[in-house]
């Protein structure tokens, strides 16, 4: 029927080589001109005021860099830690750069492991106020059902109470002295 899944697929977190694969599949082919044209610089400007002002040309890397390159982005990320999705949000924010890629990897990586800190952090809180609530209506649904048991005990009690005085006060109005028929007049 329409809509139905049939398969399930499983899909784990990245591994060295996955990450090293995207970064290449990524890169490999990025630098190399199309018909013949001139391969572009790529034009690095440094941020600390220790550079000089002018900007540094760099030329595009080599295939082989490209290589070295992917082998280490891929060793600067945690097996197992991320999604190839996030690997490669990544690498578009740095898709004209693969140098840049590798050096500023590892900012990355520190700034998605602690965002995912503190999104653990937050769940965990939240689990344990869940838990708390959970305990609380627990304890009120306890207490509640205690109090009703108690209240219908001593309403039980109150009515064999009056039971037993209304017993007590129909006993009272017989007279004492009933003669029954067994019993046999002596004095006739």
């Amino acid at each position: 029927r329409a809509g139905r899944m049939d398969v399930k697929i499983e899909y784990k977190l990245a591994t060295r080589s996955q990450i090293s694969k995207t970064f290449l599949r990524f890169f490999e082919h990025r630098f190399v001109p199309a018909n013949g044209a001139s391969i572009p610089s790529i034009i690095v400007v440094k941020d600390d005021e220790s550079s000089s002002s002018d900007d540094e040309s760099l030329p595009p890397p080599t295939d082989e860099e490209i290589q070295s390159l992917a082998e280490s982005f891929g060793e600067r990320i945690p097996e197992g830690t991320f999604a190839l999705a996030q690997v490669q949000g990544y690498l578009l924010t740095k898709k004209m750069d693969a140098r840049k890629a590798v050096e500023d990897v590892e900012g990355w990586v520190s700034e998605q492991l602690e965002e995912k800190r503190k999104i653990q952090e937050l769940k965990d809180k939240r689990k344990q106020k869940k838990k708390e609530r959970m305990e609380r209506a627990k304890e009120m649904r306890l207490a509640m059902e205690k109090e009703a048991k108690e209240r219908e005990e001593k309403e039980e009690k109150e009515e064999k109470d009056k039971q037993g005085k209304n017993e007590k006060d129909e006993s009272a109005d017989e007279p004492a002295d009933i003669i029954t028929s067994d019993a046999r007049p002596e004095d006739e």
